[in-house]
Parts: C-alpha cells; sequence; structure tokens
C-alpha cells in the first residue's frame, strides 16, 4: 500500500511515544488492534434441481424466474473461464470434490489462512467454520461435473483466504483484500461479512481503506479489481448498510437479499449504499450448496441448503456480475 508504513514496538509506551512523535510531524497514526468480524449469512449435478437461485422453477412455492438468470449466459458459454474469484471468509476446503477443480494446490502458495499464518484455508476439525465452503459453492463449485451442485460461474478459478475464523488486524484484512498472489492475478474479491449488526458504525481502518481504492484502481492488471460485500443481515435490529463502512465503500460494491419469491430477505438491511439485490436466502427455500466435507460443516456431507443470511446473494452477484 503507497505511502503507508508498519512499525512494530518492543510495548505499548514506546508505540504511544512513537505515535505522539509521529502525529507531531503531521502523520496518520492508526494502532493495529484484533477485531472480531460477522459472517454474512450463503445441469448434470444431482443437486441442480434444488438450486432455485440458478433456475428458478416454482420449486417450493417460489416464483418462477427469480432468479440470477445464469443459464441464458452459458448458453453463450460464459461460465467464469480465466476469472479468479477470492473467497475470503472463514475458511476454504481446496480438497473439496465439488470445488478443488476451480482451484490450486496449497502447495503453490496463492491461498493464505490470516488466522494461523500458513497456506491451507481449510477450517479446523469442528471449528464449525464453513461459510466460506458454502461461499465458494455458490460462487464458482465445478458444473456439469455430475456430482453436488453447480457454482454461477462454474468455470472460474477461487483463491482461499482465510481471515475471519477469528479476530485479524487492519493490516491482515487490507492484505486480503487486496490480494496479489504471484501469476494468479485476482479479478473478484467476495466478502461476506462485516462488522457485528446491531452495533452501531462499524468500517475498515486505514490500510483497509488504502487497500480498497488499491484494488479498485490497480487490481486486474490495471483495470480496477471488483470487490463486492455483503449489505449486512441487521434489519430485525434497525440496522442499515450506511453504517458498514466496508459495504459503504465508494470502491466497492454492495449487495442485498431477496427470498425464492423475489421479496426482501427478513435479515437484508436497506441503504443507499447497495447496488444490486441477489438471491438468497430468507423465503420458503434455502440456498443449496457445498458444505465441509464430513461433519464438520453444516450438514453431514456436501449440501447445505439452509445458511440463513445475505451471504449468498454477495456471492451470487459477483460471480455473475
Amino acid at each position: 500500500m503507497k505511502n503507508y508504513a508498519v512499525i512494530s514496538l518492543p510495548n505499548a509506551f514506546g508505540a504511544l511515544e512513537a505515535a505522539e512523535k509521529l502525529q507531531q510531524q503531521g502523520y496518520q497514526v492508526e494502532p493495529q488492534l484484533l477485531r472480531q468480524m460477522q459472517k454474512r449469512a450463503i445441469p448434470d449435478d444431482p443437486f441442480f434441481a434444488n438450486q432455485w437461485h440458478l433456475n428458478n422453477t416454482g420449486q417450493g412455492n417460489g416464483t418462477t424466474g427469480i432468479d440470477a438468470n445464469v443459464l441464458g449466459a452459458w448458453d453463450l458459454n460464459v461460465k467464469g473461464k480465466d476469472v479468479t474469484i477470492a473467497i475470503v471468509d472463514d475458511s476454504f476446503e481446496t480438497t473439496h470434490e465439488d470445488l478443488f477443480p476451480n482451484t490450486q494446490a496449497v502447495s503453490t502458495g496463492v491461498h493464505f489462512d490470516f488466522n494461523d499464518f500458513d497456506n491451507d484455508p481449510a477450517p479446523d476439525f469442528f471449528s464449525g467454520d464453513a461459510h466460506g465452503v458454502a461461499v465458494g459453492g455458490v460462487a464458482a463449485g465445478r458444473g456439469n461435473n455430475a456430482i453436488g451442485i453447480s457454482g454461477s460461474a462454474p468455470e472460474a478459478q477461487m483463491v482461499g483466504l482465510r481471515l475471519i475464523s477469528g479476530p485479524s488486524t487492519d493490516l491482515d484484512t487490507a492484505s486480503a483484500l487486496f490480494w496479489q498472489p504471484v501469476g494468479t492475478p485476482v479479478h473478484v474479491s467476495n466478502n461476506s461479512w462485516g462488522p457485528f449488526d446491531g452495533a452501531g458504525i462499524g468500517g475498515p481502518g486505514l490500510l483497509s481503506r488504502q487497500a480498497l481504492e488499491d484494488a479498485a484502481l490497480l487490481g486486474r492488471d490495471g483495470l480496477g479489481q471488483v470487490t463486492v460485500f455483503a449489505a449486512g443481515n441487521g434489519l430485525m435490529s434497525n440496522d442499515d448498510a450506511n453504517l458498514d463502512g466496508y459495504a459503504n465503500s465508494r470502491f466497492v460494491l454492495a449487495v442485498a437479499a431477496v427470498d425464492n419469491r423475489g421479496l426482501q430477505s427478513w435479515y437484508s438491511e436497506p441503504g443507499a449504499n447497495i447496488l444490486v439485490a441477489a438471491p438468497s436466502n430468507g423465503g420458503t427455500r434455502g440456498i443449496f450448496t457445498t458444505d465441509v466435507t464430513g461433519d464438520g460443516g453444516y450438514n453431514p456431507g456436501a449440501g447445505e441448503p439452509s445458511n440463513r443470511d445475505c451471504s449468498e446473494a454477495t456471492r451470487l452477484s459477483m460471480a455473475v456480475r
């Protein structure tokens, strides 16, 4: 990030003294505090008929046509080929049978775990960190492979960035928001998370604000990275997406949620910053997507139809932008 430096000092007193001196010289100074974020709720494939968000034929008393309208794009062979999506979340399973065809091995170094500081973004055993795996399935689960589900961009590549499994600093968040692995330019960054709903105003620090700007101006080989954030799930707490400094950034596309009947999802926040509303949970049917392999996710197995939040809308809209 241009014009920013991160300084480490041995103790708090030294940090306060250095901060005071830098401020006296006209510099902006901000501590790197650990902050916990909140998750935003998630063809011949056997579960494709359950994926109303891709092709709504009225399943579960839904409204026909309330979907992402992807079939026409697929007919034109627009399926996400040569596009890389960063899944910034609580986990990503590179070995999942419906995800691994659209990602690279951990050994390549393109993924990262900002909570455990290694290259494997997989969830810890029985941690409950299955959100990112569900996100990946909606965005770019492998389609037409005769197993599981299809993502909306079934031929896109994905990079997994584990960030919100635990508290993280603004520096880590900034690094995830503008992740630049060598040889794998990120085109789209999906962020189905944000400050806690109902907690008032919250948002990025100095470094994350700069990262969002840099990504928009310099990402995608100078064309600009598309960064997508969920608008938030706090409607029942009278929350407003305008109060979320991530979703309200001018360098971000904010996404709200509608259910399978075309109605505003009961949790989806309003806001002047919202660009689009996309299919999600909240109606008579949830979103059917991938789950952590084994018993550590939402349900045993790979199908997860009931992750009730705005996340599905976010990952769906960024995959079919």
